[in-house]
Protein backbone atom coordinates (compact mmCIF):
# COMPACT_ATOMS: atom_id res chain seq x y z
CA UNK A 1 0.00 0.00 0.00
CA UNK A 2 1.62 3.59 -0.64
CA UNK A 3 2.38 5.96 1.84
CA UNK A 4 -0.54 8.06 1.98
CA UNK A 5 2.04 11.20 2.39
CA UNK A 6 1.68 14.19 5.03
CA UNK A 7 -0.51 15.84 3.97
CA UNK A 8 -3.20 13.04 4.16
CA UNK A 9 -6.48 12.96 5.96
CA UNK A 10 -5.69 11.90 9.37
CA UNK A 11 -7.66 8.86 9.55
CA UNK A 12 -5.32 7.85 6.41
CA UNK A 13 -2.35 7.57 8.14
CA UNK A 14 -0.30 5.08 10.48
CA UNK A 15 -1.01 5.91 14.19
CA UNK A 16 3.01 5.87 14.90
CA UNK A 17 3.77 8.10 12.31
CA UNK A 18 0.44 10.72 13.10
CA UNK A 19 1.49 10.50 16.72
CA UNK A 20 5.01 11.36 15.86
CA UNK A 21 3.77 14.44 13.53
CA UNK A 22 1.72 16.00 16.41
CA UNK A 23 3.91 15.58 18.93
CA UNK A 24 1.70 13.02 20.81
CA UNK A 25 2.29 9.18 22.07
CA UNK A 26 1.29 6.65 24.33
CA UNK A 27 1.57 9.55 27.54
CA UNK A 28 -0.53 12.13 25.55
CA UNK A 29 0.23 15.40 25.27
CA UNK A 30 2.22 17.51 27.37
CA UNK A 31 0.20 20.17 29.27
CA UNK A 32 2.75 22.60 27.18
CA UNK A 33 1.23 21.58 23.87
CA UNK A 34 -2.29 21.06 24.66
CA UNK A 35 -1.79 24.74 25.28
CA UNK A 36 0.09 25.93 21.97
CA UNK A 37 -2.34 23.93 19.99
CA UNK A 38 -5.53 25.28 21.98
CA UNK A 39 -3.67 28.55 21.21
CA UNK A 40 -3.16 27.98 17.40
CA UNK A 41 -6.75 25.89 16.83
CA UNK A 42 -8.85 27.89 19.03
CA UNK A 43 -11.30 25.94 21.46
CA UNK A 44 -13.22 22.60 20.76
CA UNK A 45 -16.87 24.36 20.50
CA UNK A 46 -19.73 25.78 18.51
CA UNK A 47 -20.81 29.13 18.86
CA UNK A 48 -24.17 29.69 20.53
CA UNK A 49 -26.95 30.99 18.56
CA UNK A 50 -27.51 34.82 19.55
CA UNK A 51 -30.55 34.94 22.14
CA UNK A 52 -33.48 36.45 21.16
CA UNK A 53 -34.51 39.73 23.16
CA UNK A 54 -37.44 39.92 24.78
CA UNK A 55 -39.45 42.40 21.88
CA UNK A 56 -37.88 40.20 19.19
CA UNK A 57 -39.58 37.18 21.22
CA UNK A 58 -42.73 39.40 21.09
CA UNK A 59 -42.96 40.60 17.80
CA UNK A 60 -42.35 36.96 16.79
CA UNK A 61 -45.47 35.85 17.95
CA UNK A 62 -47.51 38.06 15.40
CA UNK A 63 -45.67 35.97 12.00
CA UNK A 64 -48.35 33.17 12.92
CA UNK A 65 -50.34 33.15 9.53
CA UNK A 66 -53.54 32.66 11.64
CA UNK A 67 -52.32 36.17 14.08
CA UNK A 68 -52.29 37.96 10.82
CA UNK A 69 -55.86 36.70 9.51
CA UNK A 70 -57.16 37.74 12.86
CA UNK A 71 -55.40 40.82 12.82
CA UNK A 72 -56.73 41.47 8.98
CA UNK A 73 -60.21 40.53 10.21
CA UNK A 74 -59.81 43.08 13.36
CA UNK A 75 -58.82 45.72 10.51
CA UNK A 76 -62.14 45.05 8.47
CA UNK A 77 -64.43 45.24 11.62
CA UNK A 78 -62.99 48.12 12.47
CA UNK A 79 -63.47 49.79 8.94
CA UNK A 80 -67.53 48.57 8.98
CA UNK A 81 -67.19 49.98 12.67
CA UNK A 82 -68.17 46.74 14.24
CA UNK A 83 -66.37 48.16 17.47
CA UNK A 84 -67.44 44.62 19.51
CA UNK A 85 -66.35 42.23 16.90
CA UNK A 86 -63.13 44.40 16.54
CA UNK A 87 -62.68 44.47 20.03
CA UNK A 88 -63.21 41.30 20.51
CA UNK A 89 -61.13 39.93 17.71
CA UNK A 90 -58.26 42.03 19.04
CA UNK A 91 -58.61 40.89 22.91
CA UNK A 92 -57.94 37.15 21.00
CA UNK A 93 -55.11 38.40 19.24
CA UNK A 94 -53.57 39.89 22.70
CA UNK A 95 -54.37 37.09 25.02
CA UNK A 96 -52.36 34.64 22.56
CA UNK A 97 -49.49 36.73 21.63
CA UNK A 98 -48.78 37.36 24.98
CA UNK A 99 -49.78 33.82 26.30
CA UNK A 100 -47.04 32.50 23.67
CA UNK A 101 -44.24 35.24 24.73
CA UNK A 102 -44.33 34.07 28.08
CA UNK A 103 -44.38 30.76 27.10
CA UNK A 104 -41.84 31.01 24.44
CA UNK A 105 -39.30 33.09 26.98
CA UNK A 106 -39.54 30.66 29.64
CA UNK A 107 -38.96 28.16 27.26
CA UNK A 108 -35.78 29.74 26.53
CA UNK A 109 -34.95 30.93 29.89
CA UNK A 110 -34.94 27.23 30.39
CA UNK A 111 -32.57 26.25 27.81
CA UNK A 112 -29.99 28.82 28.67
CA UNK A 113 -30.23 27.08 32.28
CA UNK A 114 -29.55 23.95 31.15
CA UNK A 115 -27.09 24.69 28.81
CA UNK A 116 -25.12 26.71 32.14
CA UNK A 117 -25.90 23.43 34.00
CA UNK A 118 -24.82 20.98 32.49
CA UNK A 119 -20.76 21.11 32.25
CA UNK A 120 -19.44 18.59 29.31
CA UNK A 121 -16.63 16.82 30.00
CA UNK A 122 -13.70 14.38 28.52
CA UNK A 123 -11.38 11.94 30.07
CA UNK A 124 -7.72 12.32 28.28
CA UNK A 125 -4.39 11.35 28.81
CA UNK A 126 -2.09 14.33 29.68
CA UNK A 127 1.41 14.16 30.84
CA UNK A 128 1.13 10.42 31.00
CA UNK A 129 -1.90 10.46 33.87
CA UNK A 130 -5.48 10.36 32.90
CA UNK A 131 -7.31 13.40 33.10
CA UNK A 132 -10.91 15.18 32.88
CA UNK A 133 -11.06 18.35 31.22
CA UNK A 134 -13.85 20.20 29.54
CA UNK A 135 -14.47 19.33 25.91
CA UNK A 136 -14.15 23.18 24.70
CA UNK A 137 -10.19 22.16 25.70
CA UNK A 138 -9.85 19.17 23.34
CA UNK A 139 -7.20 19.57 20.51
CA UNK A 140 -5.84 17.44 17.92
CA UNK A 141 -3.29 14.66 18.78
CA UNK A 142 -5.11 14.33 22.44
CA UNK A 143 -5.35 10.56 23.47
CA UNK A 144 -8.93 10.50 25.02
CA UNK A 145 -9.94 7.08 27.23
CA UNK A 146 -13.61 5.75 26.54
CA UNK A 147 -15.98 3.70 28.59
CA UNK A 148 -19.42 2.64 27.97
CA UNK A 149 -21.61 5.23 27.54
CA UNK A 150 -18.69 7.64 26.30
CA UNK A 151 -19.61 10.03 23.78
CA UNK A 152 -16.92 11.73 21.57
CA UNK A 153 -16.93 15.53 21.05
CA UNK A 154 -16.24 16.31 17.53
CA UNK A 155 -12.52 17.18 16.34
CA UNK A 156 -11.55 19.60 13.54
CA UNK A 157 -10.79 18.03 9.88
Amino acid sequence: MADPGPDAPYWSREVAELSAALHSGQRGLSSENAAEQLRLVGPNSMEDARRLTALRLLLRQFESPLVLILVFAAVVSLALRQWVDAGIILSIVLGSTLLGFYQEYRASAAVEELKRRLALTCRVVRDGLEQTVPRAQLCLAMSSCSQQGTSFPPMGS
